[in-house]
């Protein structure tokens, strides 16, 4: 789908969607580059800050998600 629309609306063409070579002192990088890198770097702080997840257990199991996981995992075993 979002294949489809970026060719439909030409979106590779806008000159707002492509990027630009960005200059660190000797070090020339494309913005796209940074901006991938500060996304990793965000996903891997809120990794830590959520000490690894852990901190949706709780979560899960308000949502019963933790029983359906455990009844689809003895599915699975049985299954196979």
């Amino acid at each position: 789908v979002l294949a489809s629309v970026w060719d439909r609306y030409k979106l590779g063409q806008m000159h707002a969607l492509r990027g630009r070579p960005v200059t660190f002192g000797r070090w020339s990088v494309h913005s796209t580059n940074v901006l991938g890198g500060a996304v990793f770097v965000l996903l891997g702080a809120s990794f830590i800050a959520s000490q690894g997840g852990s901190l949706l257990s709780g979560t899960y199991d308000d949502l019963g998600l933790s029983a359906l996981g455990f009844r689809l995992q003895a599915w699975l075993a049985s299954a196979l």
